[in-house]
């Protein structure tokens, strides 16, 4: 839904086009719709004629859009609102980010309703379909007419180098500031600190275990049976989508985990993940045949299951 949900977001520059187009005269606005068609037919065309030579062009507009439109997420919406009043980074950003849109008043007196409503609506799409804080990220682009302002500033008033030097390194500093706290949030980063980090080495130790166990079939076809891609082995194993739906998806209907059950009645995946927390699903996997290679471990909480010809999988002692 994330393509969908920018899809909606970006479709507000096109009214803006046409409403531009009616005020200023200087092209029909039928001609800024046509162009704008044409634009969209001529990026999917070579899409379209790819999936027609190969066979799936009714499978993908029937996965891409029928299904998708489906889906819906069950976590609760993030609540700006909340974060606002509590302060933070997020709050901090988005509050840079509304400042920035509204020095556009500075510079363009007629228009300047356009990218403030454009940021409202950026705003309150996101509002509507967050799952998590880096959605609001989209809303970073409109620190471009902050930075516009802020050139227009320096040529106006001609400041003096110095003052010019100061004023891009704090726009410098800013930028890295956000870049190395982003940086902070990933548990490699913690390994440049030098200190131990039990988590990140149990899961390291874990996560080389099941590559261990996976790796030992050729190109080992995978599904994680309604959970999400738990401990991602593919590239370290060559793995493939052992069914359409290899991963359970944010808001997958009960057709989606019923295809990935019916492959696995077919024997087509060599492995299945499946979390500890869903015994029915346990029991249904085992039921099959499925047999459990990996039990769960301190980090990754999951049963890897083998398919029940592969009796020759080895398991590596800690």
């Amino acid at each position: 839904m994330i393509k969908f949900t920018f899809a909606i977001m970006i479709f507000f520059f096109a009214i803006m086009l046409c409403v531009m187009a009616r005020r200023s005269e200087l092209i029909r606005v039928r001609d800024v719709v046509w162009r704008l068609l044409a634009g969209v037919f001529i990026v999917c065309l070579p899409f379209i004629v790819a999936f027609a030579i190969m066979g799936n062009l009714d499978d993908f507009f029937r996965e891409y859009f029928l299904i998708t439109s489906k889906i819906s997420s069950h976590s609760p919406r993030l609540n700006i609102i909340k974060w606002v009043l509590q302060g933070g980074f997020l709050s901090g950003l988005i509050i840079v980010m509304s400042i920035s849109t509204l020095t556009m008043f500075i510079n363009v007196r007629r228009y300047a309703w356009m990218p403030i409503v454009a940021f409202v609506w950026f705003l309150l799409v996101t509002v509507q379909n967050a799952e998590w804080d880096y959605y609001y990220y989209s809303c970073m682009i409109f620190g471009v007419f902050g930075l516009i302002s802020l050139a227009k500033w320096l040529a106006y008033y001609k400041p003096s180098k110095g003052v010019v030097a100061v004023v891009v390194l704090l726009v410098i500093m800013g930028v890295g500031a956000f870049s190395f706290y982003k940086a902070s949030q990933f548990d490699n980063f913690k390994l440049v600190k030098h200190k131990p980090n039990h988590f990140f080495d149990t899961k390291r130790v874990e996560y080389h275990r099941h590559v261990d166990v996976v790796k030992q079939v050729n190109n080992p076809r995978i599904v994680f049976f309604n959970c999400n891609n738990v401990v991602n082995v593919a590239d370290e194993t060559g793995g493939l989508p052992g069914c359409k739906y290899f991963a359970k998806q944010y808001g997958a209907s009960d057709d989606m985990i019923e295809s990935q059950y019916n492959d696995i009645k077919r024997n087509r995946p060599h492995f299945v993940y499946v979390k500890a927390v869903y015994p029915e699903c346990l029991k249904k996997v085992e039921e099959l045949g499925y047999y459990p290679v990996l039990e769960p471990g301190e980090v990754f909480k999951v049963y890897l299951f083998a398919r029940p010809d592969l009796q020759g999988i080895k398991v590596k002692s800690n």
